[in-house]
């Protein structure tokens, strides 16, 4: 069981209004497209799962300055952090490889800011992932629930 101190953040990073604050340079075209559409069809299929693993899911893809958070769900008493990961080929590797210390740092500091936006400072979190590999259009979805801790290991 994690708690964060109460004012373990000082900033407060400005909402994003929309896809617009994400179009990055070099990340245009089919391929982007087709990344995005991979992204949104293994997030709903990891919300799907965690749904029937018993979770309330509260929030999905909620953005500020510092980046995205993938999924926030409910898990009992706990708020639980979601990062969702897909790769349609084993080639580059497995999928829950990617998300490394920088990555889970960075999801931390995105749950300080949800928590102390929503004023549920003080709560019991958990940072979960959850890998989707695309097998001829199938999602085969693995979880790994406490996948990291408040301060980024694993």
């Amino acid at each position: 069981m994690i708690k964060f101190p109460s004012g373990a953040l000082t900033m407060a990073p400005r909402p994003l209004e929309s896809d617009e604050d994400f179009n990055l340079p070099g990340r245009r075209g089919r391929m982007a497209d087709d990344r995005k559409k991979t992204g949104r069809e293994s997030e709903a299929a990891a919300e799907d799962y965690l749904r029937r693993q018993g979770l309330r899911v509260l929030d999905r893809n909620v953005r500020c300055a510092l980046g995205e958070l993938d999924l926030v769900a409910q898990d009992g008493q706990q708020v639980v952090f979601v990062e969702v990961r897909s790769h349609r080929s084993r080639r580059w590797g497995r999928a829950q490889e990617s998300v490394t210390f920088a990555k889970r740092k960075k999801i931390v500091q995105l749950a300080l800011w949800y928590l102390k936006s929503r004023s549920l400072q003080g709560v019991s979190v958990r940072f979960d992932v959850v890998v989707v590999h695309w097998n001829e259009g199938r999602p085969d979805v693995s979880w790994i629930p406490n996948a990291f801790d408040a301060d980024g290991a694993v």
